[in-house]
Formats: C-alpha cells, structure tokens, sequence
C-alpha cells in the first residue's frame, strides 16, 4: 500500500493508494443501526434477495429482524477490529412457502465472524473471511 503524507503546521494531507479495498473499509458501532438483506451466499454462489423480505436490526441488548416469513433475534458482540459474534439464536417457526432462503440465511448468521462497512452496506464474513450476507442501510 502506497501512503503519502505532507505535513505543514496549519494542515496535513494524506493520500492513500486506492487499489487497496480495505482502506474503504470501516469498522462503525452497529447499535441501533438497521438493515435489508440484499444477497446472500450458498455454497460460494451469491444469490439477489427481494427487498424487504429479509432485515437486521442490532440494538443495545440484542438483534432481530424478519426471516421471510418469521421473526427472529438474539444477542451480538462486537470488537473494535471488526469481529462479530452472533449468539443465541431464536426464530418463530412458520413455514414459508418456496422459494425461501430462511435456513441458509440463519445458517450464514451463525457463521459470522467479521463485519465490515463500505458505502452504506453492511458486509458479513465468515472466518475464513469469506462473505456469507450483504446488506444495504434501511
């Protein structure tokens, strides 16, 4: 990564290679923040999702959200470096009519690891940092 920095006493300017995709990375607090599903990934495949249909909510005490046809929440932990740990799932139990990716989506949940943010939208990973969930600000 390329990094330049000029110094003066009134200001200082930095400018940063632009090939590098994480420096547009950034790692926000996700308290009270709320999000619509916008693809989701089955076995290495990223599949478009109807908006609206799928939404994350984090809140001080916990998450939740709308799984299709169901509802859902838990609890969430967060690091300053971007790691994520979802915890104690729970859903209602509806049976959704097809075509439905409610048990890949709560599958890819309990595999988050890692979350990052760039322009508005909401990136999970698992630990082999490979991406399960996108999601766009509501």
């Amino acid at each position: 990564m390329l990094v330049v920095a000029l110094f003066s006493l009134p200001a200082c300017i930095i400018v940063v290679d632009a090939d590098d995709d994480d420096d547009l990375f950034r790692f926000d607090d996700l308290e009270d923040t709320t999000w619509v599903l916008e693809a989701i990934v089955i076995d290495d495949r990223s599949y478009p999702v109807r908006d609206g249909i799928y939404s994350l909510e984090f809140e001080r005490r916990g998450f939740g959200g709308t799984a299709d046809c169901n509802v859902y929440g838990g609890d969430y932990h967060t690091s300053r470096d971007g790691g994520l740990s979802i915890d104690g799932l729970y859903s209602t139990e509806v049976a959704c009519e097809p075509p439905s990716f409610e048990n890949e989506y709560f599958r890819n949940l309990e595999n988050v690891a890692f979350y990052r943010i760039r322009s508005g939208d909401l990136y999970l990973y698992d630990r082999r940092d490979d991406l399960l969930l996108r999601f766009e600000e509501d």
